[in-house]
């Protein structure tokens, strides 16, 4: 997900191999992340499928919502590489996925197609799966036509969730910032807008969570706070650093063409 790029640099990681050209990483809390999927669907797998074997569908179930989320981050690297950017790692994490992208010379053109990217596999996949289980279901294979309806449940959430326009999740990405960046001419003032506007909403997210006692809502809206105000001032870092090579450069220009620099 794209609002968590930046959050790899945090993480302890394993290397798990490579995928068209982008190293795999996955992080030790990646355990947490099943615990917390196994105790969600663990009453839904129960009233249909019994113990032991519940424990087994429930590691495969947890595995192949990893993959979904290695899908997303994926696209999002593949994308980005086809718009001539750099994307090297992955690393997957309890709360999803990070792709790191290095998107100093994005546009807003850019930002938008390798932002959306992700959602869209997800939504693609939630289109196969679906399909996929018609077929299983008419063979008897109930198991297998399970699995694939609960992922595409969870895919179709995959893509809800990240569009919402959160900055700086891919929607808050493809349908806040790039507009603005494009309208105003300015990555950083649109990225301003677009960090305190997502921090605003967060706020309330985190206010709903309270009333309703949801502590995973509240975790989500601290992370969004926290990695909206990161993002806003990493790009205002490397705006100022790209405008002090330009100085330097115009200055060089001048000491070579003779000119006085001032």
């Amino acid at each position: 997900m794209a609002w968590s790029k930046r959050i790899s640099g945090f993480l302890t990681r394993r290397k798990l191999g490579r995928l068209f050209g982008v190293d795999i990483f996955v992080s030790a809390d990646i355990l947490f992340g099943l615990l917390i999927i196994g105790q969600a669907f663990w009453g839904i797998f129960s009233t249909v499928y019994h113990v032991p074997f519940i424990y087994l569908l429930i590691v495969i179930f947890g595995i192949l919502v990893y993959v979904s989320v290695l899908i997303h981050e994926l696209a999002h690297s593949l994308a980005a590489r086809r718009c001539g950017l750099f994307a090297s790692k992955i690393t997957l994490w309890w709360m999803g996925g990070s792709a790191d992208i290095e998107d100093k010379e994005a546009t807003p053109g850019k930002e938008f197609i390798f932002a959306f990217a992700g959602p869209l596999a997800n939504l693609v996949l939630a289109i196969l799966l679906r399909l996929i289980a018609i077929p299983f279901y008419i063979w008897g294979w109930t198991v297998v036509a399970d699995l694939a309806i609960f992922l595409f449940a969870i895919n179709l959430i995959l893509f809800v969730f990240n569009m919402l326009p959160v900055f700086p999740m891919d929607g808050g990405l493809c349908l806040v910032r790039t507009p603005l960046w494009w309208f105003l001419k300015s990555k950083v003032r649109a990225t301003r807008i677009a960090a305190r506007l997502g921090q605003f909403l967060a706020i309330i997210l985190a206010v709903i969570s309270i009333l309703h006692v949801d502590l995973w809502l509240l975790v989500v809206a601290l992370f969004i706070v926290f990695f909206a105000e990161k993002e806003l001032r990493q790009v205002i870092v490397i705006e100022k650093i790209k405008k002090s090579q330009a100085e330097i450069s115009e200055e060089l220009k001048n000491l070579e063409d003779g000119k006085e620099v001032k």
